[in-house]
């Protein structure tokens, strides 16, 4: 009789255990991801690989990776509670945070995952440098008050350069275009980009000169952060276990796509996510400028909002109007 007490005092024990830790079963919900085309969604390739070769079994990871080519339709499926996990510019997810739409579905920034993939690059020989920028016309690859045209005013206030004429542009591809025409002798453009617009001029024997490293003359010490990662706070409450699986498994495919000895077969992963619009040849050039990092926690913070405060200094409407307070930010 006393071993049957005891039996059932120790069932009674790791029930309750149980129940404290929320369940004693594996969180199988479905982690709905979504990321855009281009250098944001490189990190991630790895990951999608590895989520459709997986086995079906036990262990296996619900993950559904989506690619999108507008952030607003990212933002309105984090509104409408479509997406537990985005990729985003960090403008856009600052904009976010500072707007109504974090009333009616709240997120917060979980990773730092792209630093500067910018670069001055130029058709004229004689252009070598920042300094050399004075005095002419220099085209951006966006509208104005957008990621690119802040971080690029940003840096010229930096190193007080004044006389330099900034032509914003509707879309990347539109001064793709203007660069390939001879319409825009010099340009500041992102990763891939540049790769793309390298060989199109070799093409015609001409010449793209790569002048400027835009996050290396910003310092490193309180870097560009273009791209993060966000969650909707409901995901993160109803289900953080999965949010830290993810976490560590997005590390790990970074770590991969980042190291150079992978940079064959990286290369090759992000040319079979198809939906990143990057051909084999050009992720292979494109990947070692391509900046991909996952910063969390604690240094995550500290390394983006010296970021933040240099750009709402050039435009404020570029995150919201105002720097996101500490809520914003998961740990």
């Amino acid at each position: 009789m006393k071993k049957l007490i005891s039996i059932f005092l120790a069932i009674t024990m790791i029930f309750g255990v149980c129940l404290a830790l929320g369940s004693c079963s594996k969180d199988d919900a479905t982690v709905r991801i979504g990321v855009l085309n281009g250098t944001t969604g490189v990190g991630i390739a790895k990951l999608y690989d590895e989520i459709a070769n997986q086995a079906d079994d036990e262990n296996k990871r619900n993950y559904e990776i989506s690619v999108y080519t507008d952030v607003t339709v990212i933002t309105g499926k984090l509104n409408s509670g479509e997406l537990d996990i985005a990729a985003l510019p960090t403008g856009d997810a600052a904009k976010y945070y500072n707007s109504d739409a974090q009333t009616t579905s709240p997120i917060s920034m979980i990773a730092i995952n792209t630093l500067s993939v910018l670069y001055v690059v130029t058709t004229d020989e004689s252009v070598k440098s920042l300094s050399d920028l004075s005095g002419r016309t220099v085209n951006l690859p966006t509208p104005e008050g957008q990621g690119p045209d802040v971080i690029f005013r940003a840096l010229l206030k930096m190193k007080g350069i004044t006389n330099v004429t900034v032509e914003n542009n509707t879309s990347p591809q539109t001064l793709l275009g203007k660069v390939k025409t001879g319409k825009a002798d010099i340009a500041v453009m992102p990763e891939p980009l540049v790769t793309n617009a390298t060989a199109a001029l070799a093409k015609e024997q001409k010449t793209l000169y790569n002048i400027v490293d835009v996050g290396a003359e910003w310092g490193n010490e309180n870097p560009i952060a273009q791209g993060c990662l966000v969650a909707r706070n409901a995901f993160i409450d109803e289900h953080e276990g999965l949010l830290e699986d993810f976490l560590e498994d997005y590390k790990a495919s970074v770590e991969y796509m980042a190291k150079t000895e992978n940079l064959d077969s990286a290369a090759k992963l992000v040319a079979a996510m198809t939906d990143l619009g990057m051909a084999e040849g050009v992720a292979k050039k494109a990947l070692p400028k391509c900046n991909i990092v996952c910063i969390t926690g604690e240094e995550m913070k500290n390394k983006i909002t010296p970021f933040y405060t240099a750009i709402l200094d050039i435009n404020e409407n570029s995150i919201g109007g105002k720097l996101p307070d500490e809520g914003f930010y998961y740990s």
